[in-house]
């Protein structure tokens, strides 16, 4: 069976609350692997402008009038005007079949969005959007159908068979995400500081809130790679046991030059004389066998005594012992799968 090194995994996805509206968000992802906040910028930042689910008006139909080149009765603005701003129109639906709804307006007067009659199929967001003025005290009748979809889907592709003369199909743009942006930086992992951190900044058109975009985009992205990760059996992460502290710290001292130690210029000459390079090698000596190396005396042995006593270390250890513990301890893995 494979085994895997451990990657390290985002510990959470924290969204900046002073910012955050229903249109706008920016959240940090992290610790990541060191590279990995690009990748997943880049991912994700693709899946939430292509593939995240929204609504859009996909056909129209003013009652008087059967195609876009002609003006409409009462108002300065034509069919192509009236077309290009339904385009703009924000919907949120709990139907997955088309719904249509329907805008009447009688007498002069500045036509909404929010003139549409919702069902409980649909509702208007922006319900402010202007649509057209009435400049003449006429009646004006529109039904508009939508549906939900994915991304771009223009007009010549709707399908009209059963709907009625004179209705007219428009390009569809369902996308809810406006904007996306992301920029990568440096978060510190105890004692590394290369791992990455991810700021993604989401903008929707109100339809759809921030949060839920971010984790609908990685939800699609899970499924995908499921059906991609077709082991017979899937290998499995090392986990990492942590080493006892107290080992932990040996191991370090013990692997530490002797120059560090804050030693005497002659002490420091005998050692040197002796070949004693490391720690690990002067405190495997007993203080019999350091008295007998040339020019070395009881008062350098006093003074490496004192030293090595600052670091709960002394001279005679088993040195053996202890490597063996602490080699025990580094080897001391799990094979369970990773969780997170």
């Amino acid at each position: 069976m494979m085994l895997l090194e451990p990657l390290q995994m985002p510990d959470n996805v924290e969204l900046e609350e002073s910012s955050y509206t229903p249109t706008f968000g920016r959240f940090e992802i992290g610790p990541l692997e060191p590279g990995f906040a690009t990748t997943i910028g880049n991912t994700i930042r693709r899946v939430l402008l292509s593939s995240i689910q929204g609504s859009a008006v996909r056909f129209v139909k003013i009652e008087g009038l059967h195609h876009e080149f002609t003006p409409i009765p009462g108002s300065d603005s034509d069919y192509i005007d009236l077309i290009l701003r339904l385009k703009k129109l924000v919907t949120v639906m709990t139907s997955v079949n088309e719904v249509k709804i329907v805008l009447e307006h009688s007498g002069k007067g500045v036509i909404t969005a929010g003139d549409f009659q919702e069902s409980v199929d649909i509702s208007v967001i922006n319900k402010d959007l202007v649509l057209l003025e009435m400049n003449e005290d006429v009646d004006f009748r529109m039904e508009v159908w939508i549906g939900i979809g994915r991304g771009y889907m223009p007009a010549d592709k709707h399908l009209a068979e059963e709907l009625p003369v004179g209705v007219i199909p428009v390009d569809s743009i369902y996308s809810p995400i406006v904007r996306v942006n992301f920029n990568t930086g440096h978060q510190r992992v105890g004692e590394r500081i290369d791992f990455d951190k991810l700021t993604l900044e989401v903008e929707t058109d109100g339809s759809i809130d921030p949060k839920d975009a971010l984790y609908l985009s990685a939800k699609i992205l899970k499924d995908f790679y499921a059906k991609i990760v077709l082991f017979e059996k899937e290998p499995e992460y090392i986990e990492e046991v942590d080493m006892d502290p107290e080992l932990e710290r040996l191991d370090k001292l013990l692997n530490m030059p002797v120059k560090e130690m804050e030693l005497t210029v002659r002490s420091s000459n005998c050692l040197q004389a002796a070949k004693i390079e490391k720690i690990n090698e002067l405190v495997g000596r007993s203080e019999n066998e350091m008295l007998k190396y040339r020019n070395f005396g009881k008062k350098s042995l006093d003074e490496i005594n004192e030293v090595l006593e600052k670091y709960d270390l002394s001279l005679g250890m088993d040195v053996e012992g202890i490597i063996e513990k602490i080699e025990n301890a580094k080897s001391k893995v799990t094979t369970s799968k990773r969780k997170g």
